[in-house]
């Protein structure tokens, strides 16, 4: 739905989670538990000297090859790459993310229906039912860029942030068109 329709108390919300998950979050990854702060959890930006090719910077976005979630879980390119299905063509090197995007443990792939766990090689089950702060959104999106025959499409991963919307009992976030998107997780 386009902005204008979203919920009200989007920004306030997203700014009250984000606080919380900020402050001393823990979670176990991996058999790992991991303590999240501003200090221990930041997404690795690439150098703009090292964009791919078809990488056009845009205004509030980043491409990046990795985060690191509270000092124990570092995810770099081979994890972004994992599962990615042949038919989305060359497995992705990092993703496009928002300037104010916060890695979260939990990653939901709506394409195919499942959910990630940062930094671990398989589908998971997704978090508990009573987890109700940010996730992650992995979305593939084409990309055009030049090729040998004129413009070429490409899927790349950009990541968002969901946050968990009480009324609605579910998640919902801005995409990078301005569009506000609900789950159906």
């Amino acid at each position: 739905m386009p902005a204008n329709q979203a919920p009200q108390n989007w920004q306030q919300l997203r700014e009250e989670q984000r606080n919380r998950y900020f402050n001393g979050y823990q979670t176990t990854i991996n058999n790992q538990l991991v303590t999240i702060n501003h200090a221990n959890t930041h997404i690795n930006l690439v150098p703009p000297a090292m964009y791919p090719q078809w990488y056009q910077p845009a205004a509030n976005w980043q491409y990046c090859n990795g985060f690191l979630l509270g000092s124990l879980v570092n995810v770099g390119p081979s994890w972004f790459g994992w599962g990615w299905p042949s038919s989305y063509g060359v497995a992705p090197t990092g993703f496009i993310c928002a300037d104010d995007y916060v890695p979260t443990p939990w990653i939901y792939f709506p394409a195919l229906g499942q959910w990630r766990e940062a930094g671990v090689y398989s589908y998971v089950s997704g978090p508990d039912e009573d987890y109700t702060g940010p996730i992650s959104v992995e979305v593939v999106e084409p990309i055009e860029m030049p090729g040998y025959n004129g413009i070429e499409i490409i899927n790349q991963v950009f990541l968002y942030d969901a946050y968990y919307y009480p009324e609605f009992e579910r998640w919902g976030y801005m995409d990078r068109h301005g569009y506000f998107i609900w789950l159906n997780i």
